[in-house]
């Protein structure tokens, strides 16, 4: 199966499969981690909600970097960093929102 690359940076990797399992790889350590169904899940949507409102979804878009970082680092951080709690507090479309407004 096809990974879609979303972001490769010199610290991460992170791919979507296509029923939507995201896997991130942390470069300077060779260590990978599949994101729980429910993030990966909420991870898509914002990815979605992102598109619809014409962000571009290539790995150079500053927008999509900022969001896949910090959902990389809060992977491997010990409980998430507050990330988790933070992000999932919020629907897609404002997480979207968001993003957007803190970029442009």
């Amino acid at each position: 199966m096809l990974d879609r690359v979303l972001l490769d940076d010199e610290h991460f990797r992170v791919s979507m499969g296509l029923l939507g399992a995201v896997t991130v790889l942390v470069k300077h350590r060779s260590l990978s981690r599949k994101a729980p169904s429910e993030y990966a899940t909420h991870l898509k949507q914002t990815i979605d909600e992102l598109q619809r409102r014409g962000v571009p979804i290539r790995p150079d878009s500053p927008i999509l970097r900022e969001l896949l970082s910090d959902f990389a680092e809060a992977l491997f951080a010990p409980h998430g960093g507050g990330y988790w709690s933070t992000a999932f507090g919020k629907l897609p479309a404002d997480r979207a929102a968001e993003l957007i407004e803190e970029n442009t």
